[in-house]
């Protein structure tokens, strides 16, 4: 078999991760990991605000969309530990070609220090003009709140990270430079990846250090595949449960970026949200793959 590559795709909300993560599930022998240190940060025995809230669904109900997820699989939260992330992730998998996880950066909390061994990084980041309304929508679909009833500002930890993701992933970015965990960690935009996917995936591989080929282009329509994947009960739960996830679950491809998203009802909150965030972004999207 040739060399195992090890890669961790870093991202905040709605930025194509999940479609990323499909993507790369077509790489032959591979194994995926869905967002354990978000499990970890909202649901696992470390979680640090024990008020997280919970998927709908989570207490023991048996919805259609529970049930079409398989919610009764997937890893227990209750031994979700940012240590127990780490150690499964630095686990051997002898007979894989392929690890590759994708998190959320803002749910690492800061606890580099339990950071995989071995791996390669990738940033995924996203317009924050298309990122924040769509985000805002997610939080509602969450709380099962009208995004008209409720305005980020008011939103705190762990629902809303207090710099907002984008700060988060910009200083797990720096980090990973100046503790040379990486020496060339490898930024994507998510409309560069949409608008010409095989481009940036041949690049991409070739960085990570597997082969390309056009097959990662397409998938199998629906979410049979996460039957596949290493994630938690709640996580299962929330993928298959909410409406937020419906246009990943549909895709069998990147779809080309699209316009902006209409902020909801004009939303200063979004506005302002957005103007905060722009500055952190721009610095990322200067050190993008092209």
């Amino acid at each position: 078999m040739e060399k195992q590559a090890r890669v961790i795709l870093w991202a905040l909300p709605r930025t194509l991760s999940t479609a990323f993560l499909k993507c790369m599930s077509g790489v032959p022998d591979s194994k995926m990991f869905y967002e354990p240190y978000t499990a970890a940060y909202l649901f696992g025995p470390d979680r640090p605000y024990a008020d997280a809230p919970r998927p709908a669904n989570s207490d023991g109900g048996t919805p259609e969309a529970a049930k079409d997820c398989g919610a009764i699989s997937g890893f227990e939260d209750t031994i979700c530990s940012y240590r127990w992330v780490k150690e499964q992730l630095e686990a051997p998998f002898p007979d894989k070609r392929l690890i590759f996880c994708k998190d959320i950066a803002y749910c690492l909390d800061k606890k580099y220090e339990f950071l995989p061994r071995g791996y390669k990084y990738i940033f995924l980041i996203r317009n924050p003009e298309k990122v924040i309304p769509s985000w805002k929508k997610l939080i509602g679909d969450f709380t099962r709140k009208k995004v008209d009833d409720f305005v980020l500002d008011e939103l705190k930890p762990p629902v809303m990270p207090t710099r907002l993701g984008y700060g988060e992933l910009l200083d797990l970015y720096e980090y990973v430079k100046l503790e040379s965990l990486d020496a060339e960690p490898i930024i994507i935009d998510a409309d560069d990846l949409a608008a010409d996917p095989g481009a940036i995936l041949s690049t991409c591989c070739k960085k990570i250090g597997i082969p390309y080929s056009d097959n990662l282009l397409t998938w199998k329509e629906g979410h049979e595949m996460i039957e596949e994947w290493v994630i938690s009960k709640n996580l299962k739960l929330t993928v298959g449960d909410l409406q937020s996830f419906d246009n990943v679950k549909r895709s069998s491809s990147f779809q080309k970026p699209s316009g902006l998203q209409q902020i909801p009802g004009g939303s200063p909150d979004v506005e302002r949200f957005v103007e905060k965030c722009m500055p952190l972004y721009t610095k990322l999207y200067e050190s993008r793959l092209k």
